[in-house]
């Protein structure tokens, strides 16, 4: 499991009979270390609980990625210290009972929400999404007593969820150190999502925006009008705050625009080779022409277009 502060627990109940069920419920309580922290599902929903998921404990952060093929129906018990909860629908819907209060969650939204009062959540089948539980010292003061909803294409949400999922992959190699910083820095996101702002001086904030502003480059690697600019108007910073974010990791944004697609032409050479000429290729990715992407192109990886092309059509 690795290191305490950073450790993870993935389970999918379907291939499991009852037997296996209670086995792995136990396991799963045990790994979170507190009988609160997990949902007490209704008779219904553990006779066809069909779910599977993949939790990481980053310090004392949760992040809970889940799937759902049954419709689930739980309570929550009041948690400790008074932590906040997140809850994003990716796929389905979510509905939270809140006291007398109900709040739909539909596909594409969030909810956060303090742990300090009694719940009760139902799941639709076909529910997929991510909850990130948190210590709530930094967020309870910006939450109140409310249950915030949104959209999950916000600019906020999508840095925090880029965190979230650079984290899953990351996290179990963080020092106990590195693991309070990625929990600070979910703590601010989170926060930033609450307000409806992100914080541009903050450099706690900055991997997670560098993370989105990739994720957003190279899914729009063909656009011309792909840039620095572009980038931050999407992202609701200014291009000064992305390019600052992008120079902490010793990076630039031009560049790693430049570098993508560069690498995608690099793929066409070989995948488009006698249907796509390099001028072609170059103009597909944006390259002003012929001559500026085989200069970009030996700068980066030693050799012209047409010299990359040979050596692999020589090679065995």
């Amino acid at each position: 499991m690795g290191d305490p502060a950073t450790t993870t627990f993935a389970l999918d109940t379907r291939p499991l009979g009852a037997t296996g069920l209670s086995v792995s419920l136990r396991r799963w309580r045990a790994w979170l270390g507190a009988p609160a922290a997990t949902p007490a599902y209704d008779p219904a929903t553990l006779a066809d609980l069909r779910i599977r998921f993949h939790q990481t404990r980053v310090h004392d952060a949760l992040l809970h990625h889940h799937e759902g093929f049954s419709a689930v129906r739980a309570g929550k018990p009041t948690g400790g210290e008074g932590g906040v909860t997140l809850i994003l629908v990716r796929r389905g819907s979510a509905e939270l009972q809140v006291g007398r209060d109900t709040h739909a969650v539909p596909a594409g939204s969030f909810a956060i929400r303090r742990l300090d009062r009694p719940a009760s959540f139902t799941n639709g089948p076909h529910t997929a999404g991510l909850s990130i539980t948190l210590p709530g010292a930094g967020l309870v003061p910006v939450l109140g007593d409310r249950v915030a909803h949104g959209p999950a294409d916000t600019a906020e949400m999508r840095l925090l969820t880029a965190y979230a999922n650079l984290l899953r992959r990351t996290a179990p190699d963080l020092s106990p150190p590195g693991a309070r910083a990625a929990r600070d820095a979910l703590v601010e996101l989170a926060a930033a999502v609450i307000r409806g702002a992100v914080g541009p001086a903050d450099p706690r904030t900055a991997p997670a925006l560098v993370q989105a502003a990739k994720e957003l480059m190279a899914a729009r690697l063909a656009d011309r009008d792909l840039g620095p600019a572009t980038l931050a108007r999407e992202l609701h910073v200014s291009t000064r705050t992305l390019q600052r974010a992008f120079a902490a990791g010793g990076e630039s944004v031009a560049a790693c625009i430049r570098d993508h697609r560069l690498g995608r032409a690099r793929q066409d050479l070989v995948d488009a080779a006698g249907r796509l000429s390099v001028a072609e290729i170059a103009a597909r990715w944006r390259f002003a022409d012929g001559g500026h992407f085989s200069r970009a192109f030996k700068r980066r990886y030693g050799t012209t277009p047409t010299g990359y092309v040979a050596d692999h059509t020589r090679a065995p």
